[in-house]
C-alpha cells in the first residue's frame, strides 16, 4: 500500500510539474506552442483588464527596436490589454513584423492582444488569413473589436448584420468579440449582446472638473449599463463591460477631456472611484477599463 501511494503521488507530482512546463488548458488560458506564453480563451470573463487603443502604430510596429520601446512603455504603465487602429494594415504587407509584436507583447505579460475592425471583411478575409499563417498560437489575435458608429452613421441594420457575421467567424475561430460603443439604444444593445462578449463603454469627460470623477462616470454611463443588463437578462447571458477614458487633449486648441486630470493622476484612479459608486446590475460583469489613446497619453506620461 506505501510504495504505490508514493508511486502516485510520484505520478501525480510529475504530472503537475509537466502542465506548468507545456501550458495545460486551464479555464482562462488555453495551451500554446510557446511555453512561455498563455493564450485567453474565448468567452471567458475578465475583470482585470487595463486596455489601451494604441495608435501611430507605424512608429513602433515595423523595427525591433520600435516594438521593444513599446512593450517597455506599456509594462511601465500597467496595461495589459493591446489594441491598435491601424494593426490590420500590416496583417499582409507586414505579416512577420505584426507577428513578432504580438508574440512579444504576450512574452511581457501583455496576453490580452486585439485587432480593430470597422468591416467584416477585415476580420473574416485578411485576420483570417494572419491567423491561419501562425506557426504560433501565441502570435494569434484572441479578440477583435469594432469601431462601427451606428448611432452616428444611421446604418443599423449594416451595423447588426456585420458584427452578426464576424461573431459567426470568432465562434469558430475561438476569437472573443468586443465593440465599443457610444450610445446604443436598446435595440442596438440586444444585438451587440447577442453577438459580442463585451463592450468598451464611452466615458469620456472633462475628470478634473469634478471633485469625484468616478462618481460622474457612473452617472454618465448608468442609462446605458442599464439597457445592457435588460439585453443580457433577455438572453439569459452574462456580459463584460470595460468602462473607457480619454486622455485627450495635450493640444490646448482641440476638445479636452482627461489631459489635465491624468497629469497628476494614475490611469486607473477614474474607474477605481468608479467601481466604489457602481451599483450591480443583473447579468452585467462589470471588469476593467481601457484608455484612449496612446500618442497623447504618452505625451502626459512618456
Amino acid at each position: 500500500m506505501g510504495k504505490y501511494f508514493i508511486l502516485i503521488s510520484f505520478f501525480s507530482l510529475s504530472t503537475y510539474l509537466n502542465a506548468q512546463i507545456i501550458g495545460y488548458k486551464d479555464s482562462t488560458f488555453t495551451t500554446c506552442h510557446d511555453t512561455t506564453v498563455k493564450v485567453p480563451i474565448y468567452g471567458v470573463p475578465s475583470t482585470n483588464i487595463s486596455g489601451i487603443y494604441g495608435n501611430k502604430v507605424s512608429t513602433y510596429l515595423l523595427t525591433d527596436a520600435g516594438r521593444k520601446a513599446e512593450i517597455a512603455w506599456l509594462k511601465k504603465n500597467g496595461l495589459n490589454s493591446y489594441c491598435g487602429y491601424g494593426v490590420s494594415d500590416y496583417l499582409s504587407s507586414n505579416k512577420s513584423d505584426v507577428q513578432k509584436f504580438v508574440l512579444e507583447l504576450r512574452r511581457n505579460g501583455i496576453n490580452d492582444v486585439g485587432l480593430i475592425y470597422s468591416s467584416s471583411s477585415t476580420v473574416t478575409s485578411k485576420l483570417d488569413a494572419y491567423q491561419k499563417s501562425c506557426t504560433n498560437d501565441s502570435m494569434k489575435f484572441n479578440f477583435v473589436v469594432s469601431e462601427i458608429e451606428q448611432y452616428n452613421t444611421g446604418e443599423r441594420a449594416a451595423f447588426y448584420s456585420t458584427i452578426k457575421t464576424v461573431s459567426d467567424w470568432c465562434v469558430k475561430n475561438n476569437v472573443n468579440r468586443r465593440c465599443y460603443q457610444g450610445w446604443p439604444n436598446q435595440a442596438d444593445c440586444d444585438s451587440i449582446v447577442k453577438y459580442t462578449d463585451r463592450m468598451y463603454l464611452h466615458a469620456y469627460g472633462v475628470y478634473s472638473n469634478y471633485t469625484y470623477p468616478g462618481s460622474w462616470a457612473q452617472g454618465y454611463t448608468k442609462s446605458r449599463v442599464l439597457m445592457l443588463s435588460n439585453s443580457a437578462v433577455k438572453f439569459n447571458k452574462k456580459y463584460n463591460v470595460e468602462i473607457i477614458y480619454s486622455s485627450e487633449n495635450p493640444d490646448q486648441s482641440k476638445t479636452q477631456f482627461g489631459y489635465k486630470y491624468y497629469l497628476t493622476h494614475k490611469w486607473d484612479d477614474v474607474h477605481t472611484q468608479f467601481l466604489t459608486y457602481y451599483v450591480q446590475r443583473p447579468n452585467i460583469v462589470m471588469g476593467g477599463y481601457v484608455m484612449f489613446v496612446e500618442n497623447q497619453m504618452k505625451v502626459i506620461k512618456p
